[in-house]
């Protein structure tokens, strides 16, 4: 499943959708998301629970903004 969250091109048409829905820029989208990316590792790690697809999410995104 970890796969299939943290498919690139799967990330950049959902963020294309949600951003033509939302009627934003994908790229402010995606920020976004890197955002909460970083966020939701954080918080992965005080609940003890394991960051990594989050990172991984972080690590994609991150790519795609810069």
């Amino acid at each position: 499943m970890d796969d299939f969250v943290a498919d690139e091109g799967r990330i950049v048409k959902m963020a294309e959708v949600l951003a033509s829905a939302l009627q934003t820029d994908t790229a402010r989208l995606l920020a976004f998301t890197f955002a909460y990316a970083g966020l939701s590792a954080s918080w992965s790690l005080e609940d003890h629970q394991d960051p990594r697809l989050a990172l991984r999410i972080a690590a994609i995104t991150e790519r795609l903004v810069l």
